[in-house]
């Protein structure tokens, strides 16, 4: 019967330290997914900053683009000054034909 326990003793020993050394990668693969996880989480909050501050300065920059009413303001002025001259140009060929 010695005999018998035996294997069976030697087995539970290899056993129980398998299971040791599995607890053991486990672990460790646990501490790795913890830390890459801490890793990526800062990762993303310096992505999310940026991402912030590129959303401000295209929206500074959206606001200091020349805009169609821009132009058609513009437009309207040159019309204006181009009008004004061309009447003060007919006043002035009217009083030299006089």
């Amino acid at each position: 019967m010695a005999d018998e326990r035996d294997p069976e003793q030697s087995a539970s020993f290899v056993e129980r330290h398998l299971q040791t050394m599995i607890m053991a990668a486990l672990g460790a693969v646990c501490g790795w997914m913890a830390m890459t996880t801490q890793g990526l989480t800062v990762s993303v909050a310096t992505l999310t900053e940026k991402v912030s501050n590129l959303q401000e300065s295209v929206k500074e920059e959206r606001s200091q683009l020349y805009t169609r009413a821009d132009a058609d303001r513009d437009f309207a002025l040159r019309d204006n000054v181009i009008s004004n001259v061309a009447s003060r140009v007919l006043v002035l060929e009217q009083k030299d034909r006089k």
